[in-house]
């Protein structure tokens, strides 16, 4: 294991993200650079943080389970390289956009996030510029993932296409 300055442990290689710590109180409202060559966040490695921006590396390819979990201020860029986007990696998240030219995930209007290799929908947004009530998943997803829309409160009815095969408890 290596850490940095702020705390933060990686793999001795670099190429892990394994945790970084919530009790800097520097970071408590503010930013962080995740360093270029990291490769995966792993699980629960923001889990909780109060940040605002984590700035993600163009090398990333795999944010786990429960990365962001909980980070309710966050407003995430999803770089260009990342492939894999686990079950509840984003719960709770404030907002998160793409990179342009990322090939492997797209968003809706209202700023939901599909992987499109899988069809799955993967994070709708906690809160959007106006309300949404009634939401409907787009045509050709196949799997909702769990919990994808327990953190926003004004949904009230979602409508789900003939292709979805998984609903995810």
């Amino acid at each position: 294991y290596s850490q940095d300055r702020y705390g933060a442990i990686y793999s001795s290689d670099g190429e892990t993200l394994y945790c970084m710590p919530r009790s800097n109180s520097r970071f408590s409202f503010g930013s962080y650079t995740v360093k270029e060559g990291t490769k995966k966040i792993h699980r629960y490695a923001f889990s909780g943080s109060r940040l605002h921006r984590v700035q993600l590396p163009r090398s990333l390819e795999t944010i786990s389970q429960w990365a962001f979990n909980l980070c309710n201020n966050l407003e995430l860029v999803i770089p260009v390289n990342v492939k894999i986007i686990e079950e509840f990696a984003l719960y709770g998240v404030k907002s998160v956009d793409l990179e342009k030219g990322n090939r492997y995930f797209y968003r809706d209007s209202v700023g939901a996030l599909y992987c499109g290799k899988d069809r799955r929908l993967v994070y709708f947004p906690r809160k959007t510029k106006m309300p949404v009530y009634r939401y409907k998943v787009l045509k050709g997803t196949k799997v909702i993932d769990r919990y994808v829309f327990s953190a926003n409160n004004n949904i009230q009815e979602i409508l789900l296409p003939s292709t979805i095969e998984t609903v995810k408890e």
